[in-house]
């Protein structure tokens, strides 16, 4: 009976690990980074400000510099991709709704998009807050965690 229980067990890990969306990126190391952070060369309001407030936090977090760039520059395969650009697939990262949002990875890319309204800050300040610990409380109150090494996973 015990075999046939740790067998079944097993079975359910194995089925866990291949079948589940995972994903673990390490965005920063002793305070330094490879990432970039990417908006379109036609970026929105919406999506500039959302670059911003990742930037600013990321910074905050890791005491490592995040660029940001357009879309026209060379690509990388350390990227945080911050709404629609030429670098994500438009029609599998979609948002229907204007202030819907998506967080998801491809390899090494981090891609927070959202609809054409707020959705796109919303995917940062929900990434902000459930992979980096980032509390705001009000505009003069916020929690802020220091982790020079920073590796975020998230399984669906």
């Amino acid at each position: 009976m015990k075999h046939r229980i740790h067998h079944q067990f097993t079975l359910t890990i194995f089925f866990i690990i291949c079948f589940s969306k995972c994903f673990s990126l390490t965005l920063s190391t002793d305070g330094k980074t490879k990432y970039t952070i990417v908006i379109s060369a036609m970026a929105n309001e919406n999506e500039k400000h959302a670059a911003d407030v990742l930037n600013k936090y990321l910074f905050l977090i890791t005491g490592a510099s995040f660029l940001i760039v357009d879309d026209t520059h060379t690509k990388s395969d350390f990227e945080i991709i911050v709404g629609n650009t030429s670098r994500n697939d438009l029609k599998e990262n979609k948002i229907n709704h204007p202030d819907g949002f998506s967080i998801s990875t491809q390899k090494n890319i981090l891609i927070l998009n959202g609809g054409t309204g707020k959705g796109v800050v919303y995917s940062v300040y929900s990434f902000l807050e459930r992979y980096c610990g980032c509390r705001k409380y009000s505009n003069d109150e916020a929690v802020v965690p220091k982790k020079r090494n920073t590796r975020y996973s998230r399984c669906n």
